[in-house]
């Protein structure tokens, strides 16, 4: 004899009730001949259609309400009762990506991108002809409605991820229903709203980005033969630009009052680090050294902790964070200023440069990689060191490339060493004066490079080591003028 077991849920707590067998699980009944069929057979085969017709009736009559959560309620009893379904497989991840929060969007972005195949082949091998048509351009409806709203929303990765999700899709539409017009048309479409996105969040000039709009560009002509993509006004900077911006992280922190030396009145400061709920932002300075004057400008920055990993706001789920500047900032002028909030996180020490795009007063739209930031401006009038830039007494500038950021506890370790020790002796303010007339050149030309971090990475890190074992401190510091 086998132990009883319930078929729907795999519990052995099955109690006599009635003439019945239930089980105390999820509530399943056994008439008295199939639990004994159960227990010399093991299995018996339970008739699920009512429970499973009445599932698609609540989740339907939710669909039509607009009532998310409901609707996903049951369409996912429905998935666990007929894992092939199309309809539950497609609802049940629309409805939760409906109702997802902001630090959900991007994963539900990638797993509506893997429902793609399955769902579109499960209509093809499941319905009639005449209502593949009908089912696939209404499940392409509600794609185009959930990208936007993701596009549109306030969680960067996931409005990153948009035109992948829109090119899957239109792909495998493509590949299901080659011979359909209706279906193929809607691929199209999909393509060219991916491709719009890209445009204008990256412009062109990138040669991968170009290379994936040519690519989509000859499949959308196959549909749409007048088609071609929108121009863009953003282009990438290069070295023969006649523009040249410096921008510097001169730190991280969040804002907050103190009392003013002597007469004791509270001001407002930006102190370093984050406050007491992990609440932290970013000082940046930038100078527009030479080109056009510039009419807005948005400096994107990602967080990094204690040992140099890249990390997330942990109530919004974001990384890389814009700080929008509105000009005008003429050529030869400054700005200095503070973004407060940027993140929630307690684990962030330092922030690097993303990147920076960059309007000019001709509408034209420049983007600035880290690597193409001037750091001319770098080592004048910036008494708290930066991500470009330097102290007082002169930046590190082969370990800011190194480690990304000016404030960061390794550079901090540096910054002191050098200035406690290197800076008290005569051959040591020798050794300083030789590095800064050599260095700034030497990081300008090969800082971005890979083999330059790799090549310093090890020497720095085993003397930074070294100087911490001997006490050399390792949090925040502000440079010491000698």
């Amino acid at each position: 004899m086998k132990q009883l077991t319930c078929e729907m849920c795999g519990g052995t707590d099955l109690i006599k009730q009635d003439g019945a067998f239930v089980c105390q699980n999820c509530g399943m009944k056994y008439s008295v001949e199939e639990a004994k069929k159960m227990m010399v057979e093991g299995t018996v085969k339970v008739d699920n259609s009512d429970r499973v017709k009445n599932y698609y009736e609540l989740a339907r009559t939710a669909k039509a309400e607009d009532d998310s959560s409901t609707a996903a309620k049951y369409y996912t009893l429905i998935l666990e009762e007929v894992p092939d379904s199309w309809e539950a497989k497609f609802y049940s991840t629309y409805y939760e990506a409906m109702e997802c929060k902001v630090r959900e969007a991007y994963s539900m972005c990638i797993k509506l991108e893997k429902n793609a195949h399955s769902v579109l082949t499960a209509i093809k091998n499941s319905e009639p002809k005449d209502k593949q048509v009908e089912y696939t351009l209404e499940i392409t409806d509600k794609m185009n409605e959930i990208a936007l709203m993701f596009h549109n929303g306030n969680s960067e990765e996931a409005t990153e991820e948009v035109p992948n999700l829109l090119l899957i899709w239109g792909d495998q539409l493509e590949e299901k229903f080659i011979d359909v017009p209706e279906i193929t048309d809607k691929a199209a479409t999909f393509w060219e709203n991916a491709l719009t996105v890209i445009i204008d969040t990256y412009g062109t000039g990138d040669a991968n980005i170009d290379s994936k709009i040519a690519t989509y560009r000859a499949k959308i002509k196959k549909y749409h033969k007048d088609y071609e993509p929108p121009k863009s006004n953003l282009t990438y900077h290069t070295a023969s630009s006649p523009n040249k911006l410096s921008v510097t992280v001169i730190k991280v922190g969040h804002e907050t009052y103190e009392s003013a030396p002597l007469i004791g009145v509270p001001v407002k400061v930006f102190a370093n680090g984050p406050d007491e709920v992990g609440h932290i932002g970013a000082k940046i300075k930038l100078k527009n050294i030479a080109g056009k004057t510039i009419n807005y400008i948005t400096v994107y920055l990602t967080p990094y902790n204690s040992v140099g990993d890249a990390v997330c706001c942990t109530v919004q789920g974001h990384s890389t964070y814009g700080i929008n500047i509105t000009g005008p900032i003429a050529v030869g002028a400054k700005w200095e200023g503070t973004c407060d909030g940027m993140w929630y996180n307690n684990t962030i020490v330092s922030a690097r440069i993303d990147h920076v795009d960059v309007t000019y007063s001709d509408d034209t739209i420049e983007r600035y990689t880290a690597s193409e930031l001037s750091d001319e401006n770098s080592a004048s009038s910036n008494t708290s060191g930066g991500s470009n830039g330097s102290g007082g007494s002169g930046g590190c500038y082969v370990a800011t490339a190194v480690y990304g950021s000016y404030d960061c506890p390794q550079v901090w370790t540096l910054r002191r060493y050098r200035d406690y020790t290197l800076a008290e002796t005569w051959y040591g303010r020798a050794f300083i004066k030789t590095y800064y007339a050599i260095s700034p050149t030497l990081v300008k030309w090969f800082g971005h490079t890979k083999w330059f971090k790799k090549m310093w990475q090890g020497k720095l890190d085993r003397m930074v080591a070294k100087l911490q074992a001997n006490g050399v401190e390792t949090t925040p510091y502000e440079d010491k003028n000698w």
